[in-house]
């Protein structure tokens, strides 16, 4: 619930980043012993799959004897190679707020009814973009790779939180990633998984570009997530924005009194609320995720929180804070930069930030 960036403990977060996406391109582009590029390397997939666009079978079996359509998907492969594959580098390294450029491209040569077409309702992917999918930008195979599972595990992931609900622990990065009907591991633990932030059945080309693909847990990119439509503009991707930095929880504070004056926590009412300075002004990432309405469920932890407040708050606030962050910061961080370390870290802090001024 904080950009990725902001967790990094390195001295200057964004050198490792930039170090991080070249790596993620390298691995993507296998070199053999004498330092070629590998056949199944990306850019030698994009070799493959023009050379088949340019021949008479392609203009038959899929362009459909249409010159105009496959001339479209030649050029679009052209422009992925040009400059020494230039441009297939920026799509797979480009920063979030420049992922609209490259999809403005895209959509200069190509027509949107290359890429997909609408099933019953659902956009699904179609001719050149069911063949960018499987032939070049293979998220499946890289997914399913242990490559991916090493790379991971190296941007340090392992025991973080979902980047988007801050609840669910990212526990497992293994090749096998969660289904819509199963989140979790034989140990019962969350799986990891990895959501494009521009879908990729709309967007073929960005199904392996490294600031498209959000670390998630399973519950919030396949029950919540979906097929809803994402962008820059109208959602947070973690890479470029902070929800913390856009949304503060809000309690009720007859709730507040109430439990403090019977001295039995008693709250029940939690919002989910957009800050008045929040530099994302027209953001539906809450609504669409239906991030308060979850949080709502653990409302349970914050009477928890407040009950061990009115315990220890004779001992004086010091005290009071020693158990609830817990030893090393544990239970609840101090620190916003560590919120993806704690389950919920952004409402327990909210909540601390709420009640303090009561008990100093």
């Amino acid at each position: 619930m904080i950009r990725f960036k902001d967790s990094v403990s390195y001295a200057d977060p964004n050198i490792y980043m930039d170090f991080k996406i070249n790596e993620f391109w390298n691995i993507l582009n296998p070199r053999i012993k004498n330092g070629q590029l590998g056949a199944y390397s990306l850019c030698r997939k994009v070799d493959s799959l023009l050379n088949e666009c340019r021949g008479n079978q392609y203009l038959s079996r899929v362009a459909n004897n249409d010159n105009n359509k496959q001339d479209r998907h030649v050029n679009y492969l052209e422009y992925l190679k040009d400059d020494n594959y230039y441009n297939l580098k920026g799509i797979v390294q480009s920063s979030p707020e420049n992922l609209p450029h490259y999809i403005a491209e895209a959509f200069d040569i190509l027509h949107s009814t290359d890429l997909t077409i609408r099933s019953k309702g659902v956009l699904k992917s179609h001719d050149f973009g069911k063949l960018l999918l499987d032939r070049v930008f293979n998220y499946k195979a890289f997914r399913s790779s242990q490559s991916c599972v090493n790379f991971y595990k190296r941007l340090g992931l392992e025991r973080k939180h979902c980047f988007y609900c801050g609840s669910s622990e990212i526990t497992v990065i293994s090749k096998t990633a969660p289904t819509s009907s199963n989140y979790r591991d034989e140990h019962n633990r969350m799986l990891f998984d990895l959501d494009h932030f521009y879908l990729k059945s709309r967007y073929p080309f960005l199904s392996l570009s490294f600031y498209n693909l959000i670390p998630c847990c399973g519950i919030c990119n396949s029950t919540y997530r979906g097929t809803k439509d994402f962008n820059i503009k109208t959602h947070i991707n973690p890479f470029l924005d902070s929800f913390d930095e856009n949304y503060y929880f809000s309690f009720d504070s007859a709730e507040i009194a109430k439990s403090l004056q019977e001295y039995i926590p008693q709250m029940q009412t939690l919002t989910l609320k957009r800050k008045t300075n929040a530099p994302k002004r027209k953001d539906y990432t809450n609504v669409d995720l239906e991030l308060e309405h979850r949080c709502r469920a653990n409302i349970a932890n914050i009477n928890n929180m407040l009950g061990e407040i009115m315990d220890y708050s004779h001992e004086g606030w010091e005290r009071v804070a020693g158990i609830i962050h817990g030893y090393n910061d544990a239970k609840v961080p101090r620190s916003r930069a560590k919120i993806l370390e704690c389950s919920n870290a952004k409402m327990h802090m909210d909540f601390i930030d709420r009640i303090k001024v009561i008990f100093k």
